[in-house]
């Protein structure tokens, strides 16, 4: 019984030691996940200056009409006041994002008859910035001017009508963010359909500028397993180990014929030895049939894992070990 007791232990001792008995798996809170977005914000563009008051000489007899979010302070040199559009701009990073403005911009010009000669909308306007580098984005339609022709006003749906560089890259963090000062110039979209070739690819504008106030919300996932197991019903449920822990009645191996009712020495001597053969014989039997169902179809290796097993094994050899000995 003793040997059998130590046994057992060694058996436990080594399966926990080589990862067989499951312990509860660790939990770990994953990081939060934090996005910056725009709370809200204006922008500010006088598009050119010159361009304004040419709108408004006797000669043009022109008219500038804003709607939908957007405003002007001074129809003769602006500048344009939009409203940013917190829900469809977005920020990517700390330095890239793309404001999104309300407001239509309706310019008239040189009206003959009933028709504009000089006749633009500008709406969707967008602000995109990547560093130091940005665009304004617009969706338009303009009347080439002059059009002898009658041909069909030039239209577009997210066009790059302007590049945008600044002296510094911003920073887009949550708080307040101005972007103001930024150089605009116009790209041969913008100049040659957008103002109909008045302008040159390159020509300088108005600087624009945005200033807006971020925000950062940040939302944390459920909590995740990080340790993974192998099948729990396999792992944590074990066949009875009965005929692997339990030695057999060695009473039968282990004592000998009382030497007084043994006329020969040496006849109790080979009966002797032919009972511990015999009972050794039992056991490298029984020892078979284990190993067979320990590898065969690897049922309990997969049931106690290989770490339990090699134990189990272990044991058995020093316990036929010690029954040869005693």
């Amino acid at each position: 019984m003793k040997n059998t007791t130590r046994f057992t232990a060694g058996i436990f001792t080594l399966a926990v030691a080589t990862g067989s008995i499951l312990v509860p798996s660790a939990f770990a809170e994953d990081a939060p996940e934090c996005v910056t977005s725009v709370k809200e914000g204006v922008s500010s563009w006088s598009i050119k200056e010159s361009y304004l008051n040419y709108l408004t000489m006797p000669i043009t007899r022109g008219e500038v009409i804003v709607s939908d979010g957007v405003t002007i302070a001074d129809k003769k040199k602006g500048p344009f006041e939009f409203t940013v559009d917190a829900g469809e701009s977005k920020i990517e990073s700390e330095s890239k994002g793309v404001f999104a403005l309300d407001g239509t911009i309706v310019i008239h010009g040189h009206k003959k008859g009933d028709k504009w000669e000089l006749d633009q909308n500008i709406s969707d306007v967008k602000i995109a910035v990547d560093g130091t580098s940005g665009e304004i984005i617009a969706d338009y339609s303009s009347v080439k001017y002059p059009n002898p022709n009658d041909e069909a006003p030039y239209t577009a749906d997210d066009e790059v009508i302007a590049n945008v560089t600044w002296d510094a890259a911003p920073s887009l963090a949550a708080g307040d963010v101005d972007l103001s000062g930024a150089k605009v110039t116009l790209t041969q979209k913008g100049a040659s359909e957008l103002f109909g070739g008045f302008y040159e690819v390159g020509q300088e504008m108005a600087p624009v500028g945005v200033k807006a106030s971020l925000e950062e919300k940040c939302t944390t996932p459920e909590p995740t397993s990080t340790t993974s197991s192998p099948e729990p019903t396999s792992t944590t449920s074990s066949p009875e180990p009965t005929s692997t822990t339990s030695s057999p009645e060695p009473t039968s191996t282990t004592s000998s014929p009382e030497p007084t009712s043994t006329p020969n020495s040496s006849s109790s001597s080979v009966k002797g030895s032919s009972d511990t053969d015999g009972g050794l014989k039992g056991m490298l039997d029984k020892l078979k049939e284990m190993l067979d169902k320990l590898f065969g179809n690897n049922g309990v290796i997969a049931a106690l894992g290989l770490g339990a097993a090699i134990a189990i094994i272990a044991g058995i050899a020093n316990h036929i070990n010690m029954t040869m000995h005693r």
